[in-house]
């Protein structure tokens, strides 16, 4: 579909170069206006250059709405579309459990488009209802300041321009590198699990004299426990900052994500430059706020040990007791 598309757009645009080659001014937007010069965008049929801009991009915003719905409710699929003038719902689920209207037009309200699609969608027995618009000017993502029709979700989806042909190449080097950026992300999320860990035994658990088999089996034990569960112990003890405690928090919901929702979430991400970008910047800010907080617990653990009495000769040879033991120099 969307090669048919890219095809019927390149064609269209020679069309109109030759046109309007030796034409006046006036001359040129009449042919525009009254003459054939595009393609139909799923086909070989002569259209009118006007009436293939619109249904282009009203197919492409179709496209970016599955997208959406394979990213949010990926097990109501596969989907059902009608296009151009087809009886029915332009998405649906095979059940009808998820309907959507799909327009794009300059202005969310142009020919009150909006609200006719709202009300439409507004009468359906559907679990989920969707209005999908493609207009310039309009945040992507959901819209709150339009959320006037009981039980309709109105999204922005930006404004469609590319039809991103990737090769079977291209996808499979975009997955590695994607698969890269998320096992460093994993890498360092599981850094700051066994970083919590040790500043909770150290914190809240040890105490003078223990001795070391007491002391890794109590780091042992927090090692086995889920990040929530020293989160809210660490929170509940009062030894660490509320600053710091929301950020690890905020970082355990992203962490939650990254583990039970990218996924999912994601479906179609490689044929997608604009979406790829987007969740490659957020696993990165994750990464890099991950390795922020594991130095701030480190320095903190640092200050506390050092206010105890513990000399810092012993923790300088110990760091680099385990830095040789982990070969990092």
């Amino acid at each position: 579909m969307l090669e048919q598309i890219s095809e019927s757009a390149s064609s269209a645009v020679a069309c109109l170069i030759r046109a309007c080659a030796t034409a006046s001014p006036i001359e040129a937007l009449g042919r525009i206006k009254f003459e054939s010069l595009g393609y139909d965008p799923l086909g070989a049929r002569r259209l009118n250059l006007i009436e293939q801009v619109n249904q282009t991009f009203t197919y492409l915003a179709t496209v970016e709405a599955l997208r959406y719905l394979f990213r949010h409710h990926a097990e109501y699929g596969p989907f059902r579309i009608h296009l151009g003038t087809a009886a029915g719902y332009d998405i649906s689920s095979l059940d009808n459990r998820i309907i959507a209207e799909v327009f794009a037009a300059v202005t969310a309200d142009s020919n009150q488009k909006l609200k006719k699609d709202a009300c439409k969608l507004s009468l359906a027995p559907a679990e989920y209802r969707y209005v999908f618009c493609a207009c310039p000017g309009l945040p992507r993502g959901d819209l709150a300041c339009l959320r006037n029709y009981p039980g309709v979700r109105i999204v922005s989806l930006g404004v469609p321009m590319s039809t991103d042909m990737t090769t079977p190449a291209e996808r499979s080097e975009r997955l590695g590198s994607l698969m890269q950026i998320v096992g460093f992300a994993l890498w360092q999320l599981q850094e700051l699990e066994t970083t919590a860990a040790t500043y909770l035994v150290v914190r809240v658990h040890a105490s003078r004299g223990i001795g070391t088999v007491q002391g890794d089996s109590l780091l042992k034990h927090a090692e086995g426990r889920t990040f929530g569960a020293l989160l809210k112990e660490l929170a509940k003890s009062g030894v660490i900052e509320d600053r710091l405690s929301i950020e690890l928090h905020e970082i355990l919901e992203q962490r939650n994500w990254l583990i039970h929702r990218a996924r999912r979430e994601n479906r179609g991400v490689l044929s997608n430059a604009e979406h790829l970008a987007d969740l490659i910047q957020r696993l990165q800010s994750l990464t890099d706020r991950s390795l922020l907080l594991q130095k701030a617990l480190a320095n903190d653990l640092e200050r506390y040990v050092l206010d105890i009495g513990v000399d810092r000769a012993v923790i300088d040879s110990e760091a680099d007791r385990l830095a040789r033991s982990w070969g990092l120099v």
